[in-house]
Protein backbone atom coordinates (compact mmCIF):
# COMPACT_ATOMS: atom_id res chain seq x y z
CA UNK A 1 0.00 0.00 0.00
CA UNK A 2 1.43 3.21 -0.99
CA UNK A 3 0.69 6.86 -0.35
CA UNK A 4 1.31 10.62 -0.29
CA UNK A 5 3.69 11.65 2.38
CA UNK A 6 5.12 15.26 2.35
CA UNK A 7 8.02 17.18 4.31
CA UNK A 8 7.92 20.23 5.28
CA UNK A 9 11.56 20.18 4.97
CA UNK A 10 12.03 19.23 1.92
CA UNK A 11 11.70 22.31 -0.10
CA UNK A 12 15.03 23.17 2.38
CA UNK A 13 17.74 21.62 1.14
CA UNK A 14 20.38 23.64 -0.27
CA UNK A 15 24.28 22.66 -1.55
CA UNK A 16 24.76 19.38 -0.02
CA UNK A 17 27.71 19.44 2.33
CA UNK A 18 28.24 15.43 2.61
CA UNK A 19 28.78 13.00 -0.01
CA UNK A 20 26.25 10.75 -1.59
CA UNK A 21 24.44 8.66 1.18
CA UNK A 22 22.43 5.19 0.21
CA UNK A 23 20.96 3.22 3.35
CA UNK A 24 19.38 0.12 2.04
CA UNK A 25 17.59 -2.11 4.38
CA UNK A 26 15.93 -5.33 2.49
CA UNK A 27 13.19 -7.81 4.11
CA UNK A 28 14.38 -7.18 7.70
CA UNK A 29 12.35 -9.60 10.26
CA UNK A 30 12.71 -9.95 13.70
CA UNK A 31 10.97 -12.45 16.05
CA UNK A 32 11.76 -13.20 20.02
CA UNK A 33 9.55 -16.12 19.49
CA UNK A 34 9.21 -19.37 17.17
CA UNK A 35 6.95 -18.14 14.20
CA UNK A 36 5.87 -14.96 16.30
CA UNK A 37 7.29 -12.20 14.26
CA UNK A 38 7.27 -8.57 16.12
CA UNK A 39 7.33 -7.07 11.89
CA UNK A 40 8.14 -9.00 8.71
CA UNK A 41 9.94 -8.16 5.56
CA UNK A 42 10.87 -4.69 6.01
CA UNK A 43 12.63 -2.32 3.43
CA UNK A 44 13.48 1.07 1.96
CA UNK A 45 16.04 2.94 0.77
CA UNK A 46 17.31 6.22 2.35
CA UNK A 47 19.30 8.86 0.63
CA UNK A 48 20.69 12.56 0.95
CA UNK A 49 17.97 15.09 2.18
CA UNK A 50 15.54 11.90 2.75
CA UNK A 51 13.78 11.73 6.59
CA UNK A 52 12.38 8.08 7.17
CA UNK A 53 9.46 8.42 9.94
CA UNK A 54 8.69 4.55 11.70
CA UNK A 55 5.25 4.60 13.70
CA UNK A 56 3.57 1.79 15.17
CA UNK A 57 1.59 1.66 18.50
CA UNK A 58 3.38 0.60 21.58
CA UNK A 59 5.16 -3.36 21.21
CA UNK A 60 4.81 -2.71 17.11
CA UNK A 61 8.68 -2.95 17.56
CA UNK A 62 9.83 0.38 16.80
CA UNK A 63 12.82 0.76 19.31
CA UNK A 64 13.53 -2.89 17.72
CA UNK A 65 14.12 -1.82 14.15
CA UNK A 66 15.86 0.96 15.07
CA UNK A 67 18.40 -1.40 17.62
CA UNK A 68 18.71 -3.42 14.35
CA UNK A 69 19.26 -0.70 12.21
CA UNK A 70 21.79 0.67 14.64
CA UNK A 71 23.53 -2.67 14.66
CA UNK A 72 22.98 -3.20 18.16
CA UNK A 73 20.63 -6.11 17.35
CA UNK A 74 20.57 -8.77 15.09
CA UNK A 75 17.76 -9.09 12.38
CA UNK A 76 16.15 -13.04 11.93
CA UNK A 77 16.61 -12.62 8.37
CA UNK A 78 17.07 -9.61 5.73
CA UNK A 79 20.51 -7.73 4.91
CA UNK A 80 21.08 -3.94 5.23
CA UNK A 81 23.98 -2.13 3.73
CA UNK A 82 25.53 1.60 4.56
CA UNK A 83 27.30 3.06 1.32
CA UNK A 84 29.05 6.79 1.46
CA UNK A 85 30.27 8.20 -1.17
CA UNK A 86 29.89 5.46 -3.21
CA UNK A 87 31.62 3.12 -0.73
CA UNK A 88 30.15 0.62 1.56
CA UNK A 89 31.12 0.91 4.49
CA UNK A 90 32.61 -2.01 7.30
CA UNK A 91 30.74 -2.62 10.24
CA UNK A 92 33.86 -0.74 11.97
CA UNK A 93 33.34 2.31 9.59
CA UNK A 94 29.79 2.91 10.31
CA UNK A 95 30.15 4.51 14.04
CA UNK A 96 32.22 7.33 12.33
CA UNK A 97 29.32 7.85 9.98
CA UNK A 98 26.35 7.36 12.30
CA UNK A 99 24.64 9.69 15.18
CA UNK A 100 22.10 8.00 17.83
CA UNK A 101 19.93 9.29 19.90
CA UNK A 102 16.92 6.89 22.01
CA UNK A 103 15.57 7.90 25.78
CA UNK A 104 16.81 4.51 27.27
CA UNK A 105 20.46 5.23 26.10
CA UNK A 106 22.82 6.04 29.71
CA UNK A 107 24.18 8.74 29.99
CA UNK A 108 28.04 9.02 32.06
CA UNK A 109 26.22 11.05 34.33
CA UNK A 110 29.35 12.33 36.64
CA UNK A 111 30.62 14.24 33.63
CA UNK A 112 29.49 17.67 32.87
CA UNK A 113 28.27 18.10 29.09
CA UNK A 114 31.15 19.43 27.56
CA UNK A 115 33.75 16.78 29.59
CA UNK A 116 31.01 13.99 28.18
CA UNK A 117 30.85 15.47 24.61
CA UNK A 118 34.89 15.35 24.36
CA UNK A 119 35.11 11.45 25.29
CA UNK A 120 32.75 11.08 22.88
CA UNK A 121 34.57 12.70 20.38
CA UNK A 122 37.60 11.23 21.37
CA UNK A 123 35.76 7.82 21.04
CA UNK A 124 34.64 8.62 17.35
CA UNK A 125 37.68 10.12 16.16
CA UNK A 126 36.54 13.74 15.84
CA UNK A 127 38.86 16.44 15.97
CA UNK A 128 37.59 20.15 15.19
CA UNK A 129 34.49 19.64 16.83
CA UNK A 130 34.44 22.71 19.33
CA UNK A 131 32.30 25.41 16.69
CA UNK A 132 29.75 22.83 16.68
CA UNK A 133 29.44 21.82 20.13
CA UNK A 134 28.88 25.55 21.22
CA UNK A 135 25.87 26.04 18.63
CA UNK A 136 23.95 22.62 19.65
CA UNK A 137 24.78 24.22 23.26
CA UNK A 138 23.17 27.34 22.48
CA UNK A 139 20.55 26.05 20.45
CA UNK A 140 19.73 23.84 23.30
CA UNK A 141 19.11 26.29 25.71
CA UNK A 142 22.13 24.20 28.03
CA UNK A 143 24.52 27.09 27.65
CA UNK A 144 23.87 28.36 31.48
CA UNK A 145 24.63 24.52 32.76
CA UNK A 146 27.15 23.07 30.38
CA UNK A 147 29.98 22.82 33.06
CA UNK A 148 27.53 20.83 35.79
CA UNK A 149 27.17 17.24 36.22
CA UNK A 150 24.63 15.59 34.17
CA UNK A 151 23.08 13.69 37.39
CA UNK A 152 22.07 17.10 38.45
CA UNK A 153 20.04 17.36 34.91
CA UNK A 154 16.29 16.87 34.48
CA UNK A 155 15.50 14.79 32.32
CA UNK A 156 14.61 17.27 29.86
CA UNK A 157 17.76 18.14 29.96
CA UNK A 158 19.17 14.94 29.55
CA UNK A 159 17.19 14.30 26.83
CA UNK A 160 18.64 17.77 25.20
CA UNK A 161 22.11 16.14 25.71
CA UNK A 162 21.63 13.14 23.92
CA UNK A 163 20.23 14.93 21.12
CA UNK A 164 23.61 17.02 21.06
CA UNK A 165 25.63 14.10 21.14
CA UNK A 166 23.89 12.25 18.07
CA UNK A 167 24.30 15.64 15.85
CA UNK A 168 27.85 16.13 16.83
CA UNK A 169 30.58 15.81 14.42
CA UNK A 170 27.60 16.31 11.30
CA UNK A 171 27.28 12.12 10.83
CA UNK A 172 25.91 11.88 7.34
CA UNK A 173 23.34 9.14 9.03
CA UNK A 174 21.36 10.21 11.89
CA UNK A 175 18.59 7.25 13.56
CA UNK A 176 16.12 9.51 16.33
CA UNK A 177 14.34 7.29 18.64
CA UNK A 178 11.37 9.14 20.24
CA UNK A 179 13.64 12.17 20.23
CA UNK A 180 11.05 14.89 21.86
CA UNK A 181 10.84 12.28 24.70
CA UNK A 182 10.73 14.46 27.85
CA UNK A 183 11.03 17.63 26.49
CA UNK A 184 8.86 20.84 25.99
CA UNK A 185 7.78 23.12 23.64
CA UNK A 186 11.15 25.05 23.46
CA UNK A 187 13.28 20.92 23.25
CA UNK A 188 10.83 20.17 20.40
CA UNK A 189 12.33 23.51 18.67
CA UNK A 190 15.60 22.61 18.94
CA UNK A 191 15.47 18.95 18.02
CA UNK A 192 13.23 20.27 14.89
CA UNK A 193 16.05 22.94 13.73
CA UNK A 194 18.56 20.11 14.57
CA UNK A 195 16.48 17.58 12.33
CA UNK A 196 16.09 20.77 9.38
CA UNK A 197 19.79 21.97 9.95
CA UNK A 198 20.83 18.29 9.22
CA UNK A 199 18.17 17.78 6.21
CA UNK A 200 19.40 21.53 4.48
CA UNK A 201 22.81 20.12 4.58
CA UNK A 202 21.86 17.13 2.94
CA UNK A 203 22.10 14.04 5.51
CA UNK A 204 19.62 11.53 5.72
CA UNK A 205 17.40 10.46 9.19
CA UNK A 206 15.57 7.88 10.53
CA UNK A 207 12.87 8.78 13.34
CA UNK A 208 11.09 6.53 14.97
CA UNK A 209 7.74 8.33 16.50
CA UNK A 210 4.60 8.67 17.64
CA UNK A 211 4.55 12.32 18.04
CA UNK A 212 2.69 13.65 14.93
CA UNK A 213 4.92 16.78 15.16
CA UNK A 214 7.79 14.98 14.18
CA UNK A 215 6.22 12.45 11.97
CA UNK A 216 5.33 15.26 9.98
CA UNK A 217 8.57 16.30 9.03
CA UNK A 218 9.19 12.87 7.50
CA UNK A 219 9.09 12.37 3.41
CA UNK A 220 8.82 8.27 3.76
CA UNK A 221 7.07 6.22 6.44
CA UNK A 222 6.98 2.77 7.56
CA UNK A 223 3.95 1.43 9.60
CA UNK A 224 4.39 -1.11 11.76
CA UNK A 225 1.21 -1.35 12.75
CA UNK A 226 1.05 -2.79 8.75
CA UNK A 227 4.28 -3.02 7.30
CA UNK A 228 3.86 -0.45 4.68
CA UNK A 229 6.20 2.06 3.08
CA UNK A 230 4.20 5.35 2.39
CA UNK A 231 6.36 7.85 0.43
Amino acid sequence: MFGTYTSNLRNNKSLSSFGEILFTAEKLSKSFKRNKYVFQDVAFHLKNGNILGVKGKNGAGKSTLVKILCGSLSSNSGYMFFEYENKKLKDEEILKHLGFSAPYLNLYEEFSLVELAAIYADLKGLKAYDFQLKKLIDLSGLEQHQNKAIKDFSSGMKQRVKIILSFLGNPPLIILDEPSSNLDEKGFEFVRECIADHISSGGALILASNDKRELELCDQMINLDKWDLFF
